[in-house]
């Protein structure tokens, strides 16, 4: 039976629990009941959909009806809000991998990551991974940016191998983890690229299959 775990697709409410590389807090502010919460689901959605060059404090104006002030008055910059933003996905992973450890087996944990993405085909045919494609708008931003988007890659790609080394895959669970990852992520990427939301889903249930064979 599939197991449905919070995909990465979804602002409509910050993650408020489980552990995070980042922290929950987004700067220590109380988001859940601030317009700073409004702002920063706008500034998640828009960054998916156009990416963080694309997306402007009169982007996230007009999408959620306020004026640039009201956004400048919380965040002093387009770096300011893309760090919170970061953070949002860093939080939305924790609960990824806090709902799979209902399972004590590794294996089926892998599982239930791919069940993640195969329950938001849809939006990442439509817009890609929004943590790859994040890294890929800040991997030539400075250095602030450019780390907190390449933690977010290296902490996914850690949790995957950890879970082959549960396997006692001690010697090749680096090997195996980027193998997998590789997989999932460059099979998103190619389904988005031809529009097909079949392929994505064929394939992530191919890789399930392989998980489950070792």
């Amino acid at each position: 039976m599939q197991t449905q775990i919070a995909n990465e697709a979804n602002p409509e409410s910050l993650p408020s629990g489980g552990k995070s590389g980042q922290g929950n807090s987004l700067k220590g502010r109380d988001l859940n009941n601030s317009e700073a919460d409004r702002f920063v689901r706008s500034a998640i959605k828009l960054m998916r959909e156009k990416g963080y060059h694309q997306t402007t404090f009169d982007d996230i104006a007009e999408d959620i009806c306020v004026s640039v002030k009201e956004i400048s008055d919380c965040f002093k910059s387009r770096e300011d809000i893309c760090l919170q933003v970061i953070a949002w996905h860093d939080a939305r992973l924790s609960e990824i991998f806090v709902r799979t450890e209902e399972h004590s087996n590794p294996r089926q944990r892998l599982s239930c990551l791919i069940d993640s993405l195969i329950d938001e085909a849809d939006v990442l045919v439509k817009y890609g991974c929004p943590i790859t494609r994040l890294y890929l708008d800040l991997r030539n931003e400075g250095s602030k940016l450019e780390k907190a988007a390449t933690k977010l890659i290296i902490r996914r790609l850690d949790w995957i191998k950890e879970q082959f080394h549960l396997m006692s895959f001690v010697d090749e669970a680096p090997d195996l983890a980027t193998r997998l990852a590789g997989a999932l992520y460059g099979v998103t990427l190619l389904s988005s690229a031809a529009d097909d939301e079949a392929m994505l889903r064929n394939q992530m249930n191919q890789l399930k299959s392989w998980i489950r064979s070792m």
